[in-house]
């Protein structure tokens, strides 16, 4: 099952955004779609972390897009997502890193979206994407209230990890993620990433979700 997810978006040639087949999509997203995206509206700032940045809006095409990427595994975008990314680090970044998901969302999906998106970024830049965080047990985000979000995921430090790393200095660290909402998944990941490491935090997402 979880295979036949995995396998089944490399042979849907659909736009994720507006869903016509042979709409010469590059990226899973054909040029109206993209011309339709909308620029995220301004991130409040996020406890912790010394910039926090998205590349588009959670809505229409961008909404789109993540739940294609998301629930159904439509990975044509991630690339291009990731070369958008990289070009919002801030200078001199040492390395990339994510918001882990659930351990059960991930046996589930068969993949961790968080995770892809680093990857990406870390390729288009040239840089090192290392594992900081695991998931602590608990609920995952997707479905729960705006005020159960607002409590956030919790977090532990991967102590092998950290333990492995150079001496970083003041070279800033970027922690991804797919969707920032309350911001309370960035928020967490740095307050337990800071315990470990002194380097200044960044968050980057590809979309911002604003309440309305």
């Amino acid at each position: 099952m979880v295979l036949g997810r995995v396998l089944r978006p490399l042979f849907d040639q659909r736009c994720v955004g507006c869903g016509v087949e042979n709409s010469g999509a590059a990226g899973g997203v054909c040029a109206a779609c993209l011309r339709n995206l909308r620029p995220p509206l301004p991130i409040p700032p996020i406890a912790g972390l010394a910039s926090c940045q998205a590349i588009f809006d959670y809505e229409g095409v961008g909404r789109a897009m993540v739940r294609a990427l998301k629930f159904d595994n439509r990975r044509a975008a991630v690339a291009e997502m990731g070369r958008a990314l990289a070009a919002s680090l801030p200078p001199d970044t040492a390395l990339v890193t994510w918001a882990p998901t659930t351990a059960a969302r991930r046996r589930h999906r068969g993949y961790d979206q968080a995770h892809m998106l680093a990857v990406a970024v870390g390729r288009s830049a040239r840089l090192p994407v290392i594992p900081t965080l695991a998931r602590a047990a608990g609920a995952a985000q997707t479905g729960r209230s705006r005020a159960e979000r607002r409590q956030g995921p919790r977090f532990i430090v991967r102590e092998r990890a950290i333990g492995g790393l150079p001496e970083l200095g003041s070279a800033p660290i970027v922690i991804v993620d797919d969707v920032i909402t309350t911001g309370s998944t960035l928020r967490n990941a740095g307050r337990v990433l800071s315990t470990a490491l002194a380097a200044p935090l960044h968050g980057r997402a590809i979309a911002y979700r604003a309440a309305r």
